[in-house]
Order: structure tokens, then C-alpha cells, then sequence
């Protein structure tokens, strides 16, 4: 019989101990630079997503094939069109003379290169940005800004008919079919009406709503003031068909006067002048500070004002730099008022006669 003995001497286990440790110890290093480059691998991938989406200046979208435009100022470009008339109006201030010769003269809209012009010229006010009716702003870059002709706007009997038809409208009195109103009132095109209700001067209330026409985007609008009235009774005073006789009713048009394509800062304080209203646009919700507000709350600043605009819904105070909300100018255009009869009694119900006053 044959004995067979396994001997290991201390020396053959310290050494292959030492070769574990060892093992082990080039296993934790290779795992400390493989998570050391995934880290890495991340913030490089982070920085380029940032570049990707980082808002660069956008160019002034292409128009409708067709659209006439001529310049304001040095721009260079050779779609554009002159015209004698249309450049004498620029150089003179009424704006009527100015869209009577861009419509002789089949001038759509204006590439206007922005300067700090000085001087009380349709063209100087044009390059300092300024809302100059009836023309109303498109697009808006640092070196061009396109203003349209404003046709939809050309009313003639909305004084006479949209300040009666909100008062008694407001009084409860059941909406006309859109038949009633006058065309010009019902022609096609996507349209924000707002109401406003004053006792004595001092805004007590208003509401806006959007339309495809000037007729129906009243009737939504004046349906949603006496809702909120309701809704807001108690601290307005009593119910709206008591305090209606000592209101004046104002019917005004809220337009967009131009998409911001670079919201940098510095062109953002530029771009807003007296008259505009900071705005933007979520996923099909606008929201906005009327001129007055916008003016009250940014202190001569719309970036000021774009950020109290952002607090009141919840948004941070930076998030003009976000990519996925469209920034843009809003104007307030007065079309009609209804002065407070006062003293009178509140209005029966009943029809509406939206034939214009002779």
C-alpha cells in the first residue's frame, strides 16, 4: 500500500495569497477607471445635448411664395421689391398714407433692419421696433423684422356694433347667430377678442377668448367675463346685471405683433416697446401680460416683466431660455366702448339689433 502526501509549506500559501491580493487589487482599479470613464462618458454626452439644443439665432421664416416685400433700412437680400410711394410714406408719420401705398403698390410686408434710429419717421419707428398700426409684426432677429399689412383689421362699423353687442351680451341677453353681425366682423381668421369692464376708470374685470372670426371670439369672450363675474361676485360689488349700468364696456383686439426668434436678453429688452405685452406660448396655451401689466410689472424691463409673468405660472425665473416655448409681442387695439349709462336700469333681455348706427 502506497501512502501519497499533499504537503504545502507556509511559503507556496503566503505566495499565493499575495497573488490573490494582488488579483484583487487590479480588479478594483480597473472598475474605479471603468465607473471614472462612464462619469465622464455622461458629462460629454450631457455637453453635447446642451449644444444641440442650445437656442441658436433663427432665421426669418420663409413667407408665402408670392408675399411682395421691401426693405426698411441696409438689407440685403434679393427677394425684395421698391417702390416710390411706399418710400415716401416711410419717410413721413402716417401710417394710413403708408398702407394705402403698400396696397396700390402690392406690398405685402416689410424687411426692416433694425437700428436706434432717432426722429418721429414711420421708417425710424419701424427700426426701433415699435408697433406701428396697421402693420403688424411677424418675425423678429436681431438683424431683420418683417411687418405684414394688417387687412383684417381695416373695421368700419366695429365702433358702432361691438361695444351695444358686449353690453347687452353681458346683460344676458342670448347671442345672435353670427348672420347678425356684419361681415367684416365674421370674415375667417383666428382672432383674440378681450372685454374689459371698468367702474370709473379702474379695470374691475376682463376676459379674452380665441375665435375664427371677431363675432364669435366676442361671444366667448363676453360667455367667460360673466362666468368669472359670477364666480367673483361678492368681492366685485353684487351681481353683474346690478353693477353693468355703472360699467364702462371696452372691446379691444389682442394681436400678435411679432415671434421672438432670439430671446437673448439684450435683443429682448429692444424688441419691447411702449405699446407691448410679453407673452409666450406652452403646447397650444398662451399666456400674457397685457401692455399696461407688462409695463406695471417690468419697470421699463420685459425681461423684468417676462419674469413676473413666469412666477404667476409657476415657471423659473430663466425660462427664457427654454427651447420648447415660443416667445412673442402682444398689442392691445381698442375697437369699440360702451360708456356706463349709469343710474339706468339694468338691461332687459332681449335681441340685438347689430344693424350699424346711421
Amino acid at each position: 500500500m502506497v501512502l501519497t502526501w499533499s504537503f504545502r509549506s507556509p511559503r507556496t500559501r503566503v505566495v499565493r495569497s499575495v497573488c490573490t491580493n494582488r488579483d484583487s487589487s487590479a480588479t478594483h482599479v480597473a472598475l474605479v477607471r471603468n465607473r471614472f470613464l462612464i462619469v465622464v462618458l455622461f458629462i460629454v454626452l450631457a455637453l453635447v445635448i446642451a449644444y444641440a439644443l442650445k437656442r441658436e439665432p433663427a432665421a426669418v421664416p420663409a413667407l408665402t411664395p408670392g408675399t411682395r416685400l421691401m426693405a426698411v433700412g441696409d438689407v440685403e437680400r434679393d427677394d425684395l421689391v421698391t417702390d416710390a410711394a411706399v418710400a415716401t410714406a416711410l419717410a413721413g408719420t402716417d401710417p394710413e398714407s403708408l398702407f394705402n401705398a403698400m396696397r396700390d403698390a402690392e406690398i405685402d410686408g416689410l424687411v426692416v433692419r433694425p437700428a436706434q434710429r432717432t426722429g418721429d419717421s414711420l421708417a425710424a419707428r419701424l427700426q426701433r421696433l415699435q408697433h406701428v398700426p396697421p402693420l403688424r409684426g411677424a418675425s423678429l432677429t436681431p438683424s431683420e423684422t418683417v411687418y405684414m399689412r394688417d387687412d383684417q383689421l381695416r373695421l368700419r362699423t366695429a365702433d358702432q356694433v361691438l361695444g351695444r353687442a358686449a353690453r347687452l351680451l353681458l346683460g344676458g341677453v342670448t347671442p345672435p347667430p353670427e348672420s347678425a353681425f356684419p361681415p367684416e366682423l365674421t370674415r375667417s381668421g383666428s382672432v383674440e377678442v378681450m372685454v374689459l369692464l371698468r367702474d370709473d376708470g379702474q379695470a374691475r374685470l376682463w376676459r379674452s377668448a380665441r375665435g375664427m372670426s371677431i363675432s364669435s371670439a366676442l361671444i366667448l369672450a363676453c360667455r367667460a367675463a360673466r362666468e368669472r363675474w359670477r364666480e367673483r361676485e361678492g368681492a366685485l360689488g353684487g351681481p353683474l346685471a346690478e353693477r353693468l349700468p355703472w360699467l364702462d364696456v371696452e372691446v379691444s383686439i389682442l394681436r400678435e405683433d411679432g415671434t421672438i426668434q432670439d430671446p437673448e436678453e439684450s435683443f429682448v429688452e429692444r424688441a419691447f416697446t411702449e405699446g407691448h405685452g410679453v407673452a409666450y406660448e406652452d403646447q397650444g396655451r398662451w399666456r400674457y401680460l397685457l401692455p399696461e401689466a407688462t409695463a406695471r410689472s417690468g419697470q421699463g424691463s420685459a425681461v423684468r416683466a417676462y419674469r413676473k409673468l413666469f412666477a404667476d405660472n409657476a415657471l423659473p425665473p430663466d425660462s427664457l431660455e427654454r427651447v420648447d416655448l415660443r416667445f412673442y409681442r402682444v398689442v392691445l387695439r381698442e375697437l369699440s366702448r360702451s360708456a356706463a349709462p349709469s343710474r339706468t336700469p339694468a338691461m332687459p333681455a332681449g335681441e340685438i339689433d347689430l344693424s350699424p348706427i346711421p
